[in-house]
Formats: C-alpha cells, structure tokens, sequence
C-alpha cells in the first residue's frame, strides 16, 4: 500500500470484518483512521442510519482534523447496499462540505480524495 502518512481516512462499519482490515491497513500505511461502527468498540460506536448520529460523528472528525481524505463505506449488514445505507451515504457527503466548522474547514468535500462503497 503506497504512503497514506496524515491522511484521514472514515472507515464506516469498521470494528470487524473487511471493514477492519482496511482501517488496520490504512493505520499500518501512516493514515489517521476515523471508525464508525454500531459495535462497541474503542471507535464512535453509532449506526450511520441515524442523521443525528452521523452528525455528531462527522462533527468530531471535522472538528479533530478539519478534513477527511478517504471515506470508506463498508456498513451494509448484507451483501449489497440496502436503500439505508445509500440514504447514510447521501447524509455523509453534505455533513462534511456543509459541517459546522470555519469555511476554510467546510471545503472538506472538495478536499476528499476518493469515496468507496464496499
């Protein structure tokens, strides 16, 4: 894996499973690594489906590092994506670029290398 040194990667279903092995991947390749699970675990424990969660979850990452690079979407429960998730999906992108954060910090979606659905 090439040098994600300071990079701030959003892994979403990251506690277990691929969606751990990216996040320990992405830690092991330098990346500051954000994980939102609904299980318990030392990431933000929440489930994406929620907005209010969501919210709060990308408040604190803006808030921590002002931006997200990568945001890896790994939270379905199924096989493919349920009509859930892409709507958690449609939240996430406009919490980032509309957070409440100083404008400077608020361009985050422009700043966001790569989204990927899993």
């Amino acid at each position: 894996m090439e040098n994600f040194k300071d990079k701030v990667v959003v892994v979403t279903g990251g506690a277990q499973g691929i969606g751990r092995c990216f996040a320990d991947e992405f830690l092991k390749a330098g990346a500051h690594i954000c994980v939102i699970d609904k299980q318990d675990g030392e990431h933000f424990v929440g489930d994406i489906s929620e907005k209010a969660v969501l919210e709060q979850f990308a408040k604190e990452v803006i808030g921590k590092y002002g931006h997200v690079d990568y945001l890896i979407n790994i939270s379905s429960s199924r096989d493919r994506m349920s009509q859930r998730d892409v709507s958690a999906i449609q939240w996430i992108l406009p919490i980032w670029s509309c957070s409440s954060v100083p404008t400077r910090q608020a361009s985050s979606l422009e700043r966001t290398s790569a989204l990927m659905v899993v």
